[in-house]
């Protein structure tokens, strides 16, 4: 994590685990330097949960991202069920609905771009997540619980964890549940 609360966490399928990436390692890669190497991510998918912590340390936003990464170190953000120009639309709105809350904020969403952006997240958050093994393992890997009011309780929502007291313990009771309710309908 940085000074600034920004962190990202990627699945280690082999493990079981979420691991943390140091933020700058994290933005050579993705923003910056060309094939730059993250120790401990290897060619073939990935996926990775970036996010962000407020001033008090609780968890502003959680975004989703799977990429592709070749042998060669070149990567590709995979949205599988979105355009071209719905990828564009999403990033867009997701930079400032993101931004809500923290220190950084510029706008907020109208009604029609929150409207906008909920249909997109539906269709593109499946395609951005491993297995739901990873799910138990990123609530201790989060080491925080978002306030009751955070937008990270709808990111939660979508992938199945509910905490009607707002404790991780309750929160991976929840999930585990709904794992075997999902095992059982399979």
């Amino acid at each position: 994590m940085t000074t600034d609360g920004m962190f990202v966490l990627h699945w280690n399928e082999a493990a079981g685990t979420w691991d943390g990436i140091p933020w700058a390692v994290w933005t050579e890669f993705r923003l910056g330097k060309e094939n730059a190497p993250v120790p401990g991510v290897h060619a073939g998918n990935n996926y990775f949960v970036m996010g962000e912590l407020n001033c008090q340390g609780d968890i502003v936003w959680l975004r989703p991202q799977r990429c592709v990464i070749y042998d060669d170190g070149e990567w590709r953000a995979v949205f599988d069920s979105l355009t071209a120009d719905e990828r564009i639309e999403w990033r867009r709105l997701e930079e400032i609905h993101n931004l809500q809350g923290s220190s950084r904020e510029v706008r907020t969403l109208t009604a029609d771009e929150r409207r906008r952006l909920k249909l997109l997240q539906d269709k593109a958050w499946p395609s951005l997540w491993p297995s739901l093994r990873s799910i138990p393992a990123l609530i201790p890997a989060l080491q925080r619980i978002p306030g009751a009011s955070s937008n990270v309780w709808r990111f939660f929502k979508q992938i199945g964890v509910t905490a009607e007291s707002g404790s991780w313990g309750l929160a991976a009771a929840n999930l585990a549940d709904l794992l075997a309710r999902r095992a059982d309908q399979a």
